[in-house]
């Protein structure tokens, strides 16, 4: 039993360790565009994270060569760690996701392991760090994946679908009534964060979820029939607009009158910025309620352009529709220190997608942030994720007094 647990920070505290888990594809495949584009960006938060950020990398044994030769070529290899995995070792590029770790009331780091996970393997992976970090390991039923939880200073958010898997154990409609005003009142809370006012995130209007008739839907390219696929992600039922909260919502911390600002993406911002007609599966309403709600609830809600895009496939005729965040970010505040690596869209067939890379890096720079561009992230975003999504920050220093900034 974890004693008054508290989870690790999304924004608060220097980053001092990350987390990344690189398949052997990404080094042995670096001749296709888009395995390029991948690993380009892992180049990219190696060399653009500062010198206090350390690195543990999992790969599998047939890449730890190449691996090392990469980080001598970055000028990273003193301060990371190689781990290295059988062959035949699933290995996903996504490891926000696989754990949560928090600490307990005598100060022990603990990695809390969902029991019932996709991909098995992940377990080995929160197992071998919780081994070479001595911190504790435990398996637990409750469904808090990282990406569907943001942890600030005072308060924590937690998305709807994950709250009602864990703490109330029961079927979400997609307009509930414990918003993101409002706590769950059932279920287990062995593993909350007590020190922390929880918040669950979810619109009270309907959002439409990832059924197969409502998601395939017949369109025409060039005067040829296509497919093209909406709502990717979005479980039935559901109360996000985005199957997990940190790619529409990112934490940033205090303005100078105390109150704490939080970013929530705009796909109308986004298409009114790159002159184009907002896409009428965006789901508009239902990030607009998101921040409704927040602002109610005390928030500073900025809003920032949010581009729903698509990625088509020639061979298959078919359009999948994906929204290209910049809300997936690294973000960074130790005090006065405050510092945001952001994904960026704006490359090859994309370059329009430069307008709303600006406007979000402005944002971020009128916040009082340095901003550090990350690469091309299409080839995640396409998947569903971006850079926090792959690169988990497992530790974080105290955070600086702020209190003269």
């Amino acid at each position: 039993m974890i004693t008054k647990p508290s989870f690790e920070s999304s924004a608060h505290g220097r980053i001092e360790q990350i987390l990344l888990t690189i398949p052997s594809w990404v080094l042995r495949y670096q001749h296709q565009v888009e395995i390029r584009s991948t690993a380009a960006v892992y180049q990219d938060v190696l060399q653009s994270l500062r010198s206090h950020t350390r690195f543990i990398i999992v790969t599998h044994q047939e890449s730890e060569r190449p691996l090392h030769e990469w980080l001598d070529s970055l000028g990273t290899q003193d301060r990371t760690e190689v781990i290295v995995v059988p062959n035949q070792t699933k290995l996903s590029v996504w490891t926000e996701d696989a754990f949560t770790i928090c600490t307990d009331a005598s100060g022990r780091r603990w990695i809390l392991q969902p029991r019932s996970r996709e991909h098995p393997d992940e377990g080995l992976v929160s197992k071998l760090i919780a081994e070479r970090a001595g911190w504790q390991h435990v398996e637990t039923h409750h469904r808090f994946e990282s990406g569907n939880m943001l942890v600030g200073d005072d308060f924590w958010f937690l998305g709807v679908d994950s709250a009602w898997d864990s703490l109330m154990k029961e079927s979400p409609t997609g307009c509930n009534d414990e918003s993101v005003d409002g706590r769950p009142q059932r279920g287990s809370h062995e593993v909350v964060d007590g020190s922390r006012q929880l918040y669950i995130v979810a619109s009270q209007v309907r959002v439409p979820g990832f059924e197969e008739k409502a998601q395939v839907r017949e369109t025409v390219v060039d005067g040829v029939d296509w497919h093209e696929v909406v709502y990717r992600g979005n479980r039935k039922n559901t109360g996000q607009p985005i199957f997990h909260i940190d790619a529409f919502i990112t934490l940033a911390g205090r303005g100078e009158d105390g109150q704490y600002n939080v970013l929530v993406g705009d796909p109308a911002m986004a298409a009114t910025a790159l002159s184009t007609r907002l896409p009428d599966h965006s789901m508009q309403f239902a990030f607009d309620d998101i921040a409704g709600q927040l602002g109610k609830a005390g928030f500073n809600v900025v809003r920032n352009p949010l581009p729903l895009v698509y990625h088509d496939n020639h061979m298959m005729k078919t359009r999948h529709w994906y929204f290209a965040t910049a809300n997936n970010a690294l973000v960074e505040i130790d005090g006065c220190d405050k510092n945001v690596w952001l994904p960026t869209y704006g490359d090859g067939s994309s370059r329009a997608l430069e307008k709303t890379d600006r406007l979000n890096e402005e944002i971020w720079q009128r916040l009082g942030f340095k901003t550090y561009l990350l690469g091309d992230n299409n080839p995640f975003a396409v998947n569903l994720g971006a850079i926090r999504c792959l690169a988990k920050c497992i530790l974080r220093g105290r955070t600086s007094d702020d209190s003269r900034c």
